[in-house]
């Protein structure tokens, strides 16, 4: 009324009483017969409350999934694939605790605290153990949501089982593999695809040499020199790690030096191994192992240059020798002996019933009682 009234009141605000008051009188009038002839609406029904449709979507869910009242727990809504995971019917499981399934009490502490708070969470693994006594590992969700009118707390679970078990056996393995390689008297060390350390068995890290060994080596010392087993100088990248990375080959018994600005030699025996991931064909890793062959190579180089000595002393004594290691049945005879025994002048090894043969046999038996004597340690020597 208000509404069809004022803008005429305003436009008549200038002129006369007389025009105002009817202009008043004509607005009351329409008013009235509005009042009269428009229908009356009945007040408007509150819209119905939307429906919960959180159980349905429930059960359309593959992964393990129920819907469990606050703070209690039980399972109110859950589908198949919770029930198969737990290997129970949905109807023994309804109503049931979620906490009852957890195996320690730091678990059900967990899960407590969870259902107390009715908050949502990530990524919560567990075990849970099920009816016939086996456990199942799962990754649990949750989120808060309302079923029939109360507060309620939506679960959602992966079943991780199988990467709990690969994990374990992938610790086991490396376990052995640690074990293994602490038993191991040589240095070991596991080189990545860069032939940097990753990692090394307790007698490479109690060792004094390692510096030597990874000379040439990302992260290896510059006071190293390499040679190979004739002392001639070997290239960086001929390293036998860095080789095998490159070829992807293993290497066995190389012989390698490193000589430090002092000098100093130290020989290594070398043996490696590359690792492949599967299907590839460049290794993305390799393990060495190392042996100290510095006192074996120094004694065999002094027994080389000490029976070189021996042999100059031969050549130049004009007697007779014979040189016969205890059960052998060869000796060796040198020059000037097998000169005066009728051969070449050349020293031979000969056995030793051919030498015993050229003893005259009435001096064959004296000699064999001098011999075994003195093998006994009766003498110091003896002479015929």
């Amino acid at each position: 009324m208000f509404a069809l009234w004022a803008p005429g009141a305003l436009f008549l605000i200038d002129h006369p009483w007389a025009a105002q008051g009817g202009w008043l009188v004509w607005c009351l009038a329409c008013g009235v017969w509005l009042v009269r002839t428009v229908p009356v609406l009945p007040p408007a029904e509150p819209l119905p409350a939307p429906a919960d449709d959180t159980a349905e979507l429930l059960h359309e869910l593959p992964m393990p999934a129920c819907i469990c009242s606050l703070p209690d727990g039980g399972m109110r809504v859950l589908n198949a694939a919770l029930a198969s995971m737990a290997n129970e019917s949905a109807d023994a499981l309804q109503g049931r605790s979620i906490v009852e399934f957890c195996q320690t009490a730091e678990d059900r502490s967990r899960v407590v605290e969870v259902l107390a708070q009715g908050r949502g969470t990530d990524d919560v693994e567990l075990p849970l153990r099920r009816r016939d006594g086996s456990v199942r590992w799962v990754s649990a969700a949750t989120r808060p949501v309302s079923h029939q009118g109360q507060p309620a707390l939506l679960v959602i679970c992966h079943d991780i089982t199988g990467h709990k078990q690969a994990e374990r056996s992938l610790a086991a393995s490396e376990e052995r593999f640690r074990v293994l390689l602490g038993a191991l008297s040589e240095a070991v060390v596991l080189y990545d695809a860069q032939a940097r350390v990753l990692t090394s068995n307790r007698s490479a890290e109690s060792c004094a040499w390692l510096d030597a060994a990874h000379a040439g080596l990302p992260g290896g010392g510059d006071e190293f020199t390499l040679c190979d087993e004739q002392g001639r100088s070997l290239a960086r990248d001929m390293h036998p790690v860095i080789r095998s990375l490159a070829d992807g080959l293993p290497a066995r018994d190389v012989v390698i030096g490193a000589e430090s600005a002092s000098g100093q030699m130290r020989w290594l025996t070398v043996n490696t191994q590359p690792l492949f991931h599967a299907g590839s064909k460049r290794p993305y890793a390799v393990v060495a192992s190392y042996s100290d062959l510095t006192a074996r190579i120094r004694a065999e180089r002094a027994l080389r240059a000490s029976e070189q000595r021996y042999a100059l002393a031969l050549r130049g004594m004009n007697e007779g020798l014979a040189e016969w290691i205890t059960g052998s049945d060869r000796m060796y005879v040198s020059p000037r002996l097998s000169q005066i025994m009728g051969y070449d002048a050349g020293g031979r090894r000969m056995r030793v019933r051919e030498f015993v043969a050229g003893i005259h046999p009435h001096d064959r038996k004296a000699w064999s009682a001098m011999v075994a004597s003195h093998l006994k340690g009766r003498s110091d020597h003896f002479q015929q």
